[in-house]
């Protein structure tokens, strides 16, 4: 079953490699290959087909870890709680995501739901992500250009 594994992560990391290379879709090939290998294997469990379900744990995890990773790689220079805080914010989610994956596979599927909500609820909050309106500080930033551009019109013949 390992060497499936493996395979899988490969082809599919090879073929969404090839699919950013050409297309410009900004996807980590590792992580679709990784992600894409434990989702399949979750599906076949289910539908009865005999997988060690320690596998796709470990890779669902190894999955929590990437989306720690990427969220604080993603939030560098940036003025939010995970650029101020990155062990608090890895701290955060690995123990809601790592938590989201054990209730899953103790088949709390309802409780599991709930911890992948908390876990976007988190990031949210770590981001500062209110909604699509931009934040006041941008707002003002941009006030104040408009308003340089206008003096400098003003002041031009």
């Amino acid at each position: 079953m390992m060497a499936i594994t493996v395979l899988s992560i490969l082809g599919i990391t090879i073929g969404m490699f090839l699919v950013r290379r050409f297309l410009g879709v900004r996807v980590c090939p590792i992580c679709a290959g990784v992600s894409a290998t434990w989702l399949w294997m979750v599906i076949a469990y289910y539908l009865g087909v005999s997988i060690d379900p320690i596998i796709p744990a470990i890779l669902m995890g190894g999955s929590v870890v990437g989306i720690a990773y990427q969220g604080e790689k993603r939030n560098i220079g940036k003025n939010n709680l995970i650029a101020r805080s990155p062990l608090l914010w890895k701290t955060v989610f690995l123990i809601i995501g790592f938590s989201a994956v054990y209730s899953f596979w103790q088949s709390k599927l309802l409780a599991s739901g709930i911890e992948v909500v908390l876990a976007g609820i988190a990031y949210l909050v770590f981001t500062g992500k209110r909604g699509s309106s931009p934040a006041p500080q941008a707002a003002t930033e941009h006030e104040k250009q408009v308003h340089d551009i206008e003096e400098k019109m003003k002041n031009c013949c």
